[in-house]
């Protein structure tokens, strides 16, 4: 059987349609075939014209297959119902809907008038499904190999070593669930469109990563030394984030740190970012700065020494606008070297609306700075504001979390339950659900409705056991997709990295821009 073409030739059928006392009706048809997606649709150019102007001709389709329906429109995109009213239509509007029949068919376009079939035309379609292909990433972009991947209504499939997956015939749009069997752990994403995924769900850090043990020394320390001297270190992976920190006296002119990186590749060049600082009276001022490039290899220890030159320090003044009701509870400001490396540098007057941020002036990095804020209920706001420069004001407005509407907070639910919420600055939401106990779940669900379910896994061997459960929400107003809201991190990844990065260097370097809600927490018992 021969392949349709995936973008339409132009075909343009004249067909006469003659009937007994009728007018004569021509029609050109454009084009003659095409590819119909699931989920998608097809639009076909009519031209009409009859040899009575004041007669209209009577147009519909058969032989449809299953969940494909047809339309007739004007040029404006108006309902005709095929002429019947009285107005030629000038386009025709295939549908296919997520779970239409695949494979070709012919449909017949009928023209009549006044009852009378006068004549037909054959159109060949072709219904094709959507192939995926995926890549399943951890929040520090290493693959992540051997979970299941399913998209509902389809078979499942495994993730390769390199993270990634292909599956065929999905409809537009799909529901993609990631799942760890052994950890009891899904992540859903509600509503996908892109052909090419990247998704990163919220739990799982593989077990392994390579490392090296890096001893180095430096050289052109300010002196004399002051007991508020320090010495700040990162590291910065060229291709792969390579976590690596140190905070020294500034009397050390030596260190030891540790590199670790979880991609498979076994070497792992590297750029060491050294600041020295001073405090005081509750001022910093940044006294030199060095960079040198190294290789890390895994499994084998490296020396390095790096130069400090002197360096300015910079003064920066932003602005900090929580919504009513909430605290500002911590600040945060980092220098950031290209797309793997930070620093996170102190900050003036921790919890004001206009902080102050000393800046070390390094040339070509970028600044970011960043808030946490509290309300009753516990819940709370994180912002990040990026790639700012010395002449910049940084300017961070926070957004409320979603309010928890239903079920209420104690109740029993079963697994038809909706859960909902109130959302009224939009963007998507992870409806994130625990259930107590060693046979427990955990079920992350993204989706751009204020409103979600507990997902039926139990084909992937992961149904939803009976007993305890808390829910609580995570809102991105700047995430105006599940697609976006399913990359870089993600979510819940990019609230993780925001929240532990001050207190746990081992956490990923927070990125991008936007404000990121977490809701209070309630309970609930499934039936």
């Amino acid at each position: 059987m021969k392949r349709l073409p995936q973008i339409p030739f132009l075909a343009v059928l004249s067909v006469v349609l003659l009937g007994c006392g009728g007018p004569e009706i021509e029609v050109g048809l454009s084009p003659g075939e095409a590819v119909l997606s699931r989920g998608g649709s097809a639009r076909f150019f009519l031209t009409i014209t009859s040899t009575r102007l004041d007669a209209a001709g009577d147009f519909t389709v058969e032989g449809a297959p299953p969940g494909v329906t047809a339309r007739f429109v004007d040029s404006s995109g108006n309902d005709v119902g095929g002429g019947a009213g009285g107005t030629n239509p000038s386009e025709l509007v295939l549908t296919a809907a997520k779970d239409a029949r695949l494979g070709p068919a012919t449909l017949t376009i009928v023209a009549s008038h006044r009852g009378a079939r006068l004549a037909e035309e054959a159109l060949s379609i072709d219904v094709q499904g959507l192939t995926v292909t995926g890549t399943v990433e951890g929040e520090r972009g290493f693959p992540l190999g051997g979970l299941t991947v399913r998209i509902r209504g389809l078979p499942e499939t495994m993730t390769a070593a390199d993270g990634t997956f292909t599956i065929h015939n999905a409809p537009s749009p799909y529901d993609l669930t990631v799942a760890s069997i052994p950890t009891r752990d899904a992540h859903t994403w509600l509503g996908l469109t892109t052909t090419s995924v990247r998704v990163t769900p919220f739990l799982w850090t593989p077990s392994d990563n390579s490392r090296s043990v890096l001893s180095g020394s430096f050289s052109g320390l300010n002196s004399p030394h002051l007991d508020t001297d320090k010495v700040l270190l990162t590291t910065e992976g060229h291709y792969q984030e390579v976590k690596g920190s140190a905070s020294l006296s500034g009397e050390s002119d030596t260190f030891d740190l540790v590199g670790v990186w979880w991609a498979r590749a076994l070497r792992a060049p590297t750029t060491v970012h050294a600041l020295q600082t001073r405090t005081m009276a509750g001022d910093t001022r940044y006294l030199g700065y060095g960079r040198q490039e190294i290789a890390f290899l895994d499994n084998e220890d490296a020396v390095v020494s790096v130069a400090l030159r002197p360096v300015k320090t910079a003064r920066m003044t932003g602005s900090i606008v929580p919504p009513p009701g909430f605290t500002i509870s911590e600040l945060f400001a980092t220098v950031e070297f290209g797309q793997h490396g930070a620093i996170s540098l102190p900050v003036s007057n921790s919890r004001s609306h206009s902080p102050t941020y000393d800046v070390p002036v390094i040339a070509g990095s970028t600044y970011a700075f960043g808030a946490a804020a509290t309300a009753a209920g516990g819940r709370l706001i994180f912002g990040r504001t990026s790639g700012h420069t010395t002449d910049t004001t940084p300017i961070l407005e926070l957004h409320p979390p979603v309010d928890l509407i239903a079920p209420a907070d104690g109740i029993r639910v079963t697994a038809s339950t909706e859960f909902v919420v109130s959302n009224p600055t939009g963007g998507a939401l992870t409806f994130a659900f625990k259930s107590f106990g060693a046979e427990g779940v955990t079920q992350l669900v993204t989706t751009m409705t204020p409103r979600a379910q507990l997902q039926d896994l139990s084909e992937m061997g992961l149904p939803a056991p009976r007993g305890a459960y808390f829910w609580e929400v995570f809102s991105a107003p700047g995430m105006a997709s599940v697609d976006a809201a399913a990359s870089n991190g993600g979510i819940v990844g990019l609230y993780k990295s925001m929240a532990w990065f001050q207190s746990n260097p081992w956490m990923p370097i927070p990125r991008g821009t936007g404000s990121l809600g977490v809701s209070e927490t309630r309970s609930f018992t499934l039936q």
